[in-house]
């Protein structure tokens, strides 16, 4: 299974656009210690290993993040 780079930009924007929308509701204060920071802080660890991460990896890294914007409350 090959993956290009233009494929990881879309999967990538896709899922930045759902985490945007799913986290609306909580509102902008994003400090240290809130639940909007935490979220924050797992997703852009998550897309970080899509991007630079190896190719093998990417089916499971993205089942992650759906499964963390699914969480979101």
């Amino acid at each position: 299974m090959y993956i290009s780079n233009n494929d990881i930009r879309n999967i990538v924007s896709k899922l930045r656009a759902e985490f945007r929308e799913k986290t609306k509701p909580l509102g902008n204060k994003n400090e240290r210690g809130t639940k909007l920071h935490k979220y924050q802080v797992d997703f852009c660890y998550i897309v970080d290993n899509i991007q630079r991460g190896p190719i093998f990896a990417i089916p499971f890294l993205i089942a992650d993040g759906e499964k963390l914007i699914k969480s979101i409350a």
